[in-house]
């Protein structure tokens, strides 16, 4: 892999269940990490005042396998496989691009982060002026349209409204969002 350590959530962009994962550490960095807790086989109490951590992999177990989660994650990436990974990206920066070309057209949109496509993911965060970005997110689950509010700025001094298309995402779906975000602004703007 090329790394010494790796984490990410199965969920998500890789579209397996909710409460599986993925860990990777290089056999030998491993003594460089400590794990926060101890479980199943991780480790020995070998007295009061004495822990002897198992080999790799088992250091990191600590606790029962999560075996339906485990084959879920299979299958979503299975399936990614299938698609290809490349395939996916194109897919989902059309749809960005598609979003971010449309919105900005709107008077007092503001969008947030790279321009150049290759700085970026398929991510687009947006604010409209006068629209506060949690009304906006409500306003659109409304109607059956789900996008988060976040902090672009640390501790919450500015909020956006983050969209985040994927590979499922169709074109007429863009245009139902851009039509609300449009009918919001109206509404509000």
């Amino acid at each position: 892999i090329g790394c010494d350590f790796l984490a990410f959530p199965g969920f998500k962009w890789i579209c397996g269940p909710p409460g599986i994962g993925i860990f990777y550490c290089k056999k030998e960095s491993a003594s460089l990490l400590t794990p926060k807790y101890i479980g199943g086989e991780s480790a020995i109490i070998t007295d009061e005042k004495n822990l002897v951590y198992s080999e790799s992999p088992q250091k990191f177990q600590t606790g029962f396998r999560n075996y339906v989660g485990i084959a879920g994650l299979a299958s979503s990436l299975k399936y990614i496989q299938r698609l290809s990974v490349n395939e996916i990206r194109k897919m989902n920066m059309k749809v960005a691009n598609e979003i971010i070309e449309e919105i900005s057209t709107i008077p007092g949109i503001s969008i947030f982060g790279p321009k150049d496509e290759k700085l970026r993911s398929s991510i687009v965060s947006f604010a409209i002026d006068s629209v506060s970005p949690k009304v906006i997110v409500s306003r659109l689950e409304k109607n059956g349209i789900i996008v988060a509010e976040r902090d672009i700025v640390g501790g919450g001094k500015k909020k956006a409204v983050r969209a985040s298309p994927h590979f499922f995402n169709a074109t007429n779906e863009v245009s139902t969002l851009v039509q609300n975000i449009k009918n919001i602004q109206n509404m509000f703007g």
